[in-house]
């Protein structure tokens, strides 16, 4: 096995273990799973600054 093959199996083990934690945090939370990444602002975006538009 090459060294890209390895460090391909290392990163989806690796991502796998880490969805598996993350959903049992939701769980003992109480929110659902697998629902990404949500974005929540404080204040509505700065109409001057082009980049929060």
């Amino acid at each position: 096995m090459g060294g890209r093959e390895v460090a391909a199996e290392i990163t989806q083990k690796w991502y796998a273990g880490s969805q598996s934690m993350a959903d049992a945090a939701r769980a003992q939370a109480g929110t659902p799973t697998g629902g990404g990444a949500k974005i929540y602002r404080a204040n509505p975006p700065n109409e001057g600054n082009p980049l929060e538009r």
